[in-house]
């Protein structure tokens, strides 16, 4: 005890001290840590609040954004499959445009073919007629007077058929 007399050191003014430094930190306790603890805390819970907010809309948009990728190529699909229909649609139309030109104009070239042949039968026609009363033309000048050539037009027509014949089969 004599070192803590030599020291200086009064038991009563460290006591005093003591429980005026304990009555201090009662007093920050009550009115300062204790409020600034509660606000850390509350501060703490609004934090991880936000957090589970953040990571919530985070989860929504991304199943948004899936929902999204998910009806654009569900629409890529419908728009292709429309195109492809549009364009078996214009591959049938004009394929169906092109059998009805081609009809037509294999009825038009049959026709053609058909008017071509009468035309030709007729011209035919009239060739041995016009040949025929050459012949007959040509015979009244070279035989006599009393041979009669409207006799021998079978015959003449006879020689023309023959002639056309042997021309067909050439």
């Amino acid at each position: 005890m004599e070192i803590i007399e030599a020291l200086g050191i009064r038991f009563p003014l460290v006591i005093a001290h003591i429980v005026a430094f304990l009555a201090v930190m009662a007093v920050f306790k009550l009115f300062l840590f204790d409020p600034v603890r509660a606000q850390l805390r509350e501060r703490d819970r609004e934090l991880a609040e936000q957090r589970r907010a953040a990571l919530a809309a985070e989860a929504e948009l991304e199943g948004k954004r899936k929902e999204l990728a998910k009806r654009l190529e569900q629409i890529e699909r419908e728009a292709y499959e429309r195109t492809q229909a549009l364009v078996r649609e214009g591959a049938r139309k004009r394929n169906e445009a092109l059998a009805k030109a081609r009809e037509k104009a294999f009825a038009t070239i049959g026709k053609a073919r058909e008017e071509a042949a009468a035309l030709h039968a007729e011209a035919l026609e009239r060739l041995e007629d016009e040949v025929t009363e050459l012949g007959q033309d040509v015979l009244s000048y070279v035989l006599p007077a009393q041979v009669d050539v409207a006799a021998l037009e079978p015959a003449l027509r006879e020689a023309v058929e023959q002639v056309r014949r042997e021309k067909e089969a050439a």
